[in-house]
């Protein structure tokens, strides 16, 4: 077998069984195997077409370099050359060749592996007795919010970074011009004008920077309605493009079901442009008599829901659970659905009379 990463395992305790620990460990081992082996293939396919490209420039230096010896006038330096690009093309497809091997046998190892996972799946199912509940998904869930938590504490060292370098050093300059401004007002009115100048330049720096952190942590309010909430984060979308398209009538839900959906959508557009290469996010928010149902659809990469939620709790890519317990907080079950290559689309739906 293959030696993998070693990964934190689920602990029998938090999943509630030993069986149900045992089963979670080997499908999320199977899930990374099949990872791995998507990866080798795309490795070995870029390989292939590489050394593929060496043979073909190899032959294409040997036919120049025997018709320049046909042709009885040879050029020294240009025979050299091309003996030159010759030996190097021929370095070059002999590491290539070890690699397309290398890959191959990786392939090979992979797919036993796989195999066998797959054959120990079957055996647990069959073994495991019909009367014993297995409730994987909290156990999952259970072990997930340990890194949750730790995503969070990460978090807030990075908010106070923000504040102490942004803001806090904003308000220090301005400090020290008013200290100049104090120092200077008698003997130097003009330069004392300078330097009030530059403290409510700071002051005002320190007030905008403060203004969007507090944005960040607090981006609805009684005074700002979701969708203008959306509108700011598609406007700071940067080089991606975030549409939003509002439909019916909108009217103002309860804060924390407005907070959720946005947080919701908030980690569908950091999931796809960060992990997912989307270039155009189209977010579809629409007012009904009795719901408002949510949309988020990119153009990315996709993924395997399936393979996501076996790692669950065992990586730090927990958008997908955020997103869940969001919409869970609001009475709302949330739908995702995506294909490796073919985008993703996050769906939620919150009951709400008009």
């Amino acid at each position: 077998m293959t030696t993998s990463p070693v990964r934190p395992a689920i602990d029998p305790r938090v999943a509630g069984s030993p069986a149900t620990a045992l089963r979670f460990n080997v499908d999320a081992h199977a899930a990374d195997i099949e990872s791995e082996i998507g990866d080798a293939e795309r490795r070995l396919i870029e390989a292939t077409a590489h050394r593929a490209n060496l043979m073909q420039q190899l032959r294409r230096n040997e036919a120049a370099r025997r018709q320049a010896l046909a042709n009885g006038a040879v050029q020294p330096a240009s025979l050299v050359r091309t003996l030159h690009d010759g030996l190097a093309a021929a370095d070059e497809l002999s590491r290539s060749q070890v690699t397309v091997a290398s890959l191959k046998a990786r392939l090979e190892r992979l797919s036993q592996d796989r195999e066998l996972f797959r054959r120990l799946a079957q055996t647990l199912r069959q073994a495991t007795p019909a009367a014993v509940a297995l409730d994987e998904r909290a156990g999952r869930l259970n072990q997930a919010s340990r890194s949750i938590f730790q995503i969070l504490e990460a978090e807030h060292d990075h908010m106070a970074r923000q504040v102490l370098d942004g803001p806090m050093q904003r308000l220090a300059e301005a400090c020290f011009e008013a200290e100049l401004v104090e120092r200077v007002v008698d003997a130097d009115r003009q330069g004392a004008a300078e330097h009030a100048a530059l403290c409510r330049g700071h002051a005002s720096a320190a007030a905008a920077e403060l203004d969007a952190l507090a944005g960040r942590l607090r981006p609805v309010s009684l005074h700002r309605t979701l969708v203008e909430a959306l509108q700011g984060l598609a406007a700071a979308s940067g080089e991606h493009e975030v549409r939003l398209r509002v439909l019916g009538a909108e009217r103002r839900l309860p804060l924390t079901t407005e907070l959720a959906l946005f947080r919701i959508v908030e980690e569908a557009v950091d999931n796809a442009t960060r992990h997912g290469g989307s270039q155009r996010i189209e977010v579809v928010l629409g007012f009904h008599p009795e719901r408002v149902s949510l949309v988020v659809k990119d153009d990315g990469e996709g993924f395997d829901v399936i393979a996501t939620e076996a790692r669950l709790g065992r990586t730090r890519g927990l958008g997908l659970i955020k997103m869940q317990e969001h919409a869970a907080m609001v009475g709302s079950k949330l739908e995702v659905r995506s294909l490796t290559g073919a985008g993703t689309e996050v769906r939620a739906t919150v009951a709400h009379r008009a």
